[in-house]
């Protein structure tokens, strides 16, 4: 990553008239593949990670972090990856972006449209028992477990990774601090009280 910047005496920065620095050390090494120091955020995957990385609230915190420590004002200049288009012939769709792509191929819609188009209908019968025993059915494959939700959200989630990214979240965990008020409001009525006695 490069850091285009200037004096903060300068009023006006051209960015075709400017200077690259490198980040200093101290602050690439918050850059953590499961955590950015800078940001206090968890990164519970590549994908997120990436994500976060390539984000505005990253680079203004970059940005922050050089006028801070350095008195120097300006921006992370992207590396731009050349990516060509990629289509996907399973699901006819095309991804523009590394990040498309990743989470073209993580998602349900891509993985539906492969089940479909996999699906084999099962072998006809062996009669002969012989040939049975010679040459045995390959076992089912156990089925890929895909329901993972939170249920107090009710918020579908492609991996563990993604489930627990939410967990972590803000909305998810406001939702379970109301679900737990409300159970404590339903278990502390007068009508409980008197059963116990």
């Amino acid at each position: 990553m490069t850091y285009w910047a200037s004096l903060q005496e300068e009023k006006y920065t051209n960015k075709n008239n400017h200077r690259t620095i490198p980040l200093p050390e101290e602050l690439t090494q918050m850059f953590l593949p499961g955590e950015c120091e800078l940001c206090d955020s968890v990164l519970t995957s590549v994908l997120i990670a990436y994500t976060h990385y390539e984000g505005r609230a990253h680079r203004t915190a970059v940005a922050k972090y050089m006028k801070a420590q350095y008195g120097l004002k300006g921006s992370l200049i992207r590396r731009k990856e050349k990516f060509t288009p990629v289509v996907c012939e399973v699901c006819k769709t095309t991804s523009k972006s590394r990040v498309d792509l990743d989470t073209h191929l993580a998602g349900k819609i891509h993985d539906k449209n492969m089940k479909k188009r996999t699906y084999q209908p099962a072998e006809p019968a062996i009669e002969d028992d012989v040939e049975f025993m010679l040459h045995p059915p390959k076992p089912p494959l156990p089925p890929k477990l895909n329901n993972i939700m939170c249920h107090i959200c009710h918020v579908p989630a492609n991996t563990e990774h993604q489930l627990m990214s939410h967990l972590q979240g803000l909305k998810h965990r406001r939702k379970l601090r109301k679900a737990q008020e409300e159970n404590e409001e339903y278990y502390d009525d007068e009508e409980y009280d008197d059963e116990e006695e």
